[in-house]
């Protein structure tokens, strides 16, 4: 069974091609990767991996150097020539160690590099990254393609040059801790390694955050968590307590009395929130101060809450296009998504969400819901 590194799962599992002409060593691979997260399948030959490669398309390959008639660095040139398979990532598996060899790799196309004798747990942690990654990077591409056929070019222009940007940051991180990780490939994973594997996490994640965010903003609705809006009663109070996590919760003062219950979609809401109050953190570095309170709309039955956030400074340029995507320069801390996307929420459940800007380092967010039935 696959040791788990990572709390996250592959879904749909990856499908990963090994060509070596050792059976020990497909063997070993064969039982550190397991279902559900990964299928293997293999080749003991390059030759025969190249075929398979086509036919298979697997999402990344596990590379033997030294075999024989075709060696590691000349199957991957061959299929980095191949458009068919020229984007499948190639993780050399190697007894060679020179720096000559590693070069080489990387010259011939390679993603990295394993050497033998390995531990399977580096081996595990290497290969999901890469996954992780690739499929980061489709979705993005995906997304990319489709909100350029709508007609919303100004908007997604901004959005495509802040995830390009935003990805850059994170890709960045993740390849600084890589790297740390290689240069202790000789040990056992310590705590410091650990620690680099939990940050290389963290900013996936975040990868992932943001490629929700940018469905929510094409309009993408089936491939949105929570879908059509689904209305019910519930205390608006208590969603908000439980929008924030122990470290935001300290910047908030929460005024609103439990018992005042609206009408609209818990889960949407509960993101909403949880978007705001995230992206003011993020933008503030923490230092904003938040006070949470409520009014009644005499002259309908609507339920009016204001955010107001105190050392929050917009410059007045920003103040029609603070819900715009990226209108905020804070890429190299926060999505800058966000905003936009809980405005998205909002009117996708026929609510309203609008800033007002009081003073100078002062701006109030009014969120405007039906009262409850």
């Amino acid at each position: 069974m696959t040791d788990k590194i990572f709390d996250s799962r592959l879904v749909p599992a990856a499908k990963i091609l090994v060509i070596d002409d050792s059976h020990l060593n497909r063997c070993f691979i064969e039982n550190a990767f397991s279902e559900p997260d990964y299928i293997i399948i293999s080749a003991c030959d390059a030759k025969q991996g190249i075929e398979l490669a086509k036919l298979e398309q697997p999402e990344l390959i596990l590379m033997d150097v030294m075999m024989p008639l075709i060696n590691g660095f000349t199957a991957t040139e061959m299929l980095k020539a191949d458009p068919e398979v020229s984007d499948i990532p190639v993780i050399f598996i190697t007894a060679l160690d020179a720096v000559s060899d590693k070069l080489r790799a990387f010259e011939v196309g390679a993603v990295d590099f394993v050497t033998k004798p390995f531990n399977h747990k580096e081996l595990i942690a290497r290969v999901y990254t890469n996954i992780a990654l690739r499929r980061v990077n489709a979705e993005r591409e995906q997304m990319l393609k489709a909100a350029m056929e709508g007609k919303r070019n100004e908007s997604i222009a901004k959005i495509a040059a802040g995830v390009s940007h935003n990805f850059n940051n994170m890709l960045t991180v993740t390849i600084g801790n890589l790297m740390l990780i290689e240069s202790m490939i000789s040990k056992h994973f310590d705590e410091e390694a650990k620690d680099a594997f939990d940050d290389v996490m963290t900013s996936i994640k975040r990868m992932q955050d943001m490629s929700k965010q940018f469905l929510v903003l094409a309009n993408r609705k089936s491939e949105v968590d929570g879908g059509v809006p689904m209305p019910d009663n519930f205390d608006l109070g208590l969603l908000v307590d439980k929008s924030l996590n122990d470290e935001i919760k300290e910047m908030v003062i929460n005024n609103i009395q439990p018992g005042v219950k609206v009408y609209v979609d818990k889960n949407h809401i509960l993101e909403n929130f949880t978007l705001i109050f995230t992206e003011i953190f993020e933008i503030t570095a923490g230092a904003a101060k938040c006070e949470v309170c409520l009014r009644e709309v005499e002259s309908n039955s609507d339920v009016m809450c204001e955010i107001n956030v105190e050392e929050l400074e917009v410059h007045h340029e920003l103040h029609d296009t603070i819900f715009e995507p990226f209108a905020l320069p804070i890429a190299n801390v926060g999505t800058g998504l966000s905003l936009a996307v809980a405005k998205h929420i909002l009117e996708l459940n026929h609510c309203q969400l609008k800033a007002e800007f009081p003073a100078k380092n002062r701006v109030t967010f009014v969120l405007t819901f039906p009262k409850a039935r």
